[in-house]
């Protein structure tokens, strides 16, 4: 058991996160606190957090770095990898046309397709960036 300092619980150890520079090899704060810390963080210095990932992103390292992560999630995710080519190609082709966001009383012009299922790639309903990552679950609504 370990107690964090920011909330004050006793917590079994695998709620602490690794930090090999503290005595014990664990993090100070809880998983809980540190997240929450770390994401107050994030959405005070968004702009800076943007601006300096922009820059790496341009430069020639951060090239290579993308482009091996984007080859390894290409490996990991065949499927999604083979539906969104195909969903660009037939955009690109006219076969499929974008339609505004379809998350009810959105309409957002500027979409991206969702599959339910990666075995029929043309088969897609258009969400904004916002309400994708809604549908995902990777944010809360």
């Amino acid at each position: 058991m370990k107690t964090c300092p920011k909330c004050g619980r006793d917590l079994p150890l695998s709620d602490f996160c690794a930090n090999r520079a503290n005595r014990d090899g664990l993090q100070s704060r809880c998983r809980t606190c540190h997240s929450e810390e770390k994401r107050a963080y994030y959405l005070k210095n968004r702009q800076r957090i943007f601006a300096q990932r922009k820059v790496y992103l341009a430069s020639p390292e951060g090239r290579k770095a993308h482009g091996r992560r984007a080859k390894a999630h290409r490996s990991r995710n065949p499927d999604k990898a083979k539906a969104r080519r195909a969903v660009d190609s037939a955009v690109h082709s006219g076969r499929l046309i974008k339609k505004p966001c379809e998350f009810p009383g959105c309409g957002d012009p500027k979409v991206q397709a969702h599959h339910d299922d990666y075995s029929r790639p043309l088969d897609v309903v258009w969400y904004c960036a916002f309400h994708h990552r809604v549908v995902e679950g990777k944010v809360a609504a």
